[in-house]
């Protein structure tokens, strides 16, 4: 059988993995604070931060520009 485990971690805790992990770690961060964190102005800035910083692994800033455009779109059609 193949189990699901979700943990809710804190943004904090997010914001610090996407800052210090590793490559496929930031990649997960910047997911999850797209995913569980879209409205925080912490996560929207730190994306940002990534996004337009040129020494980022180009993968890192196209997952932050992806996730920031998911947020854009959503904001739109709540509208």
């Amino acid at each position: 059988a193949v189990c699901e485990v979700r943990y809710d971690r804190p943004i904090d805790e997010v914001l610090d993995e996407l800052e210090k992990g590793d490559l496929a770690a930031q990649l997960r961060a910047a997911r999850e604070l797209s995913d569980d964190f879209d409205r925080d102005p912490r996560a929207i800035a730190a994306l940002t931060r990534f996004l337009q910083d040129p020494g980022r692994h180009w993968g890192l800033r196209q997952e932050a520009a992806g996730d920031l455009g998911k947020d854009e779109a959503v904001d739109s059609t709540s509208r």
